[in-house]
C-alpha cells in the first residue's frame, strides 16, 4: 500500500464547554482567557489559536521535543486563516515553546464578522 505523506496536516484543537455542545476551537484573547459562549471573541480582537500539523519549521524541531532554549523556529508553509467564509488578517504563526507538538496562529477577528458562532478554520500552502 502507498501512504501519501503531506508537509503538512493543519488541525485545530477543540473543546466542549457543556455536554452535547458543538466542539469549539481554543481560541485565545489578549487578556489571557480562552474564548467560550460566555466570554466570546469580539470584532477586531486579536485572538490566538491553538493547531497542530502546520509543517516543517526553520530550524527544525525534533519530534516529540520542546523548542531548544532561545530558539525561535518558524513556519516554513503559508499560513492561511478563515472565519465565516472569508480571509482573515494573519499576524503571525509559531511554535508554542512550551507546549509539544502544538503551534499558535495569531489573526484578528474581521470587523464584517456576524455576532454568535462562526466557523475558523486555518490551511497552509
Amino acid at each position: 500500500v502507498t501512504v501519501p505523506v503531506k508537509p503538512a496536516s493543519p488541525g485545530l484543537f477543540l473543546t466542549t464547554f457543556t455536554t452535547g455542545a458543538m466542539p469549539i476551537p481554543v481560541l485565545e484573547r489578549p487578556d489571557g482567557s480562552f474564548v467560550s459562549p460566555s466570554n466570546p471573541a469580539h470584532k477586531g480582537e486579536t485572538l490566538i489559536a491553538y493547531v497542530t500539523g502546520l509543517g516543517p519549521t526553520a530550524p527544525a524541531v525534533a519530534t516529540n521535543s520542546l523548542l531548544a532554549p532561545g530558539s525561535s523556529p518558524t513556519v516554513q508553509g503559508t499560513v492561511i486563516v478563515g472565519m465565516n467564509g472569508q480571509g482573515v488578517q494573519l499576524i503571525g504563526s509559531a511554535v508554542s515553546s512550551d507546549l509539544v507538538g502544538v503551534e499558535t496562529v495569531t489573526f484578528v477577528v474581521p470587523s464584517t464578522t456576524p455576532s454568535g458562532n462562526s466557523t475558523f478554520c486555518a490551511g497552509v500552502l
